[in-house]
């Protein structure tokens, strides 16, 4: 059974032993939501939905350009959508 993972350690570590073969890409880690991601979001939020209330309160200016542009729009100091299929 070929398994893919991404390229988190955790991730890798979970395979190890149980697939005959796996595969690590990149384009399955989780975003890079810099100064956002260091901050608030990783620390207080919890849940599989991300905050878009709370981001659009606290970043009101980075969430009208994202909400222009979901996938290009780069988060502060992170990556976009677009970064992350590349």
């Amino acid at each position: 059974t070929m398994v893919i993972t991404s390229t988190m350690p955790r991730a890798v570590a979970s395979v190890y032993g149980l697939a005959s073969s796996h595969e690590q890409t990149s384009a399955l880690n989780p975003i890079d939501k810099g100064a956002l991601g260091a901050g608030w979001w990783d620390v207080e939020c919890h849940g599989d939905a991300p905050p878009w209330d709370e981001l659009e309160n606290r970043h009101a200016a980075f969430f009208r350009e994202w909400q222009k542009d979901p996938f290009r729009t780069r988060f502060p100091g992170g990556e976009s959508y677009m970064d992350v299929v590349k």
